[in-house]
């Protein structure tokens, strides 16, 4: 391509672009990729720009993104290019039961990475950042032609690094997949399951427990309200960014129902119910908790159990 004005005006499109509002970045930056021209200069001939800087316009219109432009008589023998932007989550691909089965295990959140111009370069470098409460299981780019490197990484690192070079431009894309770890919110979140299990299955199997606790309402109501308000509690949510939020919002949803089925037990018994009302609010609590606990614990087993077998903190 041939450029047919000065750097200096380039460089005041450019200004034009960062500063722009997004829709009239983007605006702007089809005008230049289709026509080579802002409203009043020719910059370069139409159709000419390179579709690996057709890319790298759009992005830098649309997105939080840094260059900067170092003479060439400040580097050594190494040239580097950081980019650094923030992906989107878009919520409006995955309904409700995809959310539930991100969020206990089932399956994974795929992140597709643009890898703006991975070519020409002795190393192409890909760094995935995940926020403190998740996990990056892999990041994984293409393997590289001259230099394959490490393209993938298992490491669960917060910071997960893949590199390799290549010699040919392409479509290339880096795939990061995302979850809840054992850890965090997800334990919360089981915990309260289980002990809800367990004093709902004690105290309805348990010789003489019933009675007792429709006789000693205060203990019962103690018992049940205190252990649903613990669940409450652990509802409250710490700073978090829109990831964290929309992949631990199912668990939330969880914990919420473990409260309320506490709340309906502790009332049942404190209310002194008789039957048939007692028995179908029992029998109905404790199908909830057994078909919630296979739920929620059943992704996590190979995970838990080689936790378990191995030497490292079983909440990592």
């Amino acid at each position: 391509m041939t450029f047919l004005s000065e750097p200096e005006e380039i460089l005041r499109v450019l200004k034009q672009l960062a500063a722009a509002d997004p829709d009239d970045a983007l605006w702007l930056a089809q005008q230049l990729i289709d026509h080579g021209c802002d409203a009043d200069h020719q910059l370069w001939e139409p159709n000419t720009l390179p579709e690996n800087c057709q890319t790298l316009l759009k992005q830098f219109a649309s997105e939080f993104l840094v260059l900067a432009v170092v003479p060439e008589n400040r580097l050594g023998t190494r040239q580097i290019i950081k980019l650094d932007y923030h992906l989107r989550v878009d919520t409006t691909t995955h309904s409700i039961l995809d959310q539930f089965a991100m969020a206990l295990g089932y399956r994974e959140l795929i992140f597709d990475i643009p890898m703006l111009t991975p070519y020409a370069a002795q190393s192409y470098h890909l760094e995935f950042h995940t926020p403190t409460t998740l996990s990056c299981v892999t990041l994984a780019i293409p393997d590289g032609d001259i230099f394959n490197g490490s393209s993938i990484d298992f490491s669960q690192d917060p910071i997960a690094h893949v590199h390799a070079a290549y010699v040919e431009a392409g479509p290339q894309v880096g795939e990061a997949h995302v979850r809840v770890p054992l850890a965090g919110p997800w334990f919360s979140m089981a915990l309260t399951t289980l002990l809800g299990l367990v004093v709902s299955v004690l105290a309805f199997a348990l010789p003489g427990s019933v009675e007792m606790l429709r006789t000693n309402t205060e203990y019962s109501a103690a018992l049940f309200f205190g252990l649903a308000l613990a669940a409450l509690g652990l509802l409250i949510s710490t700073r978090e960014n829109a990831l964290e939020t929309y992949l631990h919002r199912p668990l939330r949803a969880i914990l919420l129902m473990n409260a309320l089925l506490l709340f309906v037990q502790g009332t049942s018994y404190a209310g002194n119910l008789r039957t048939p009302e007692f028995w179908l609010i029992v029998n109905g609590i404790l199908f909830s908790y057994g078909l919630l606990t296979v739920v929620v614990i059943a992704p996590r087993l190979p995970e838990i159990w080689a936790r378990f077998t191995s030497s490292e903190p079983f909440v990592r």
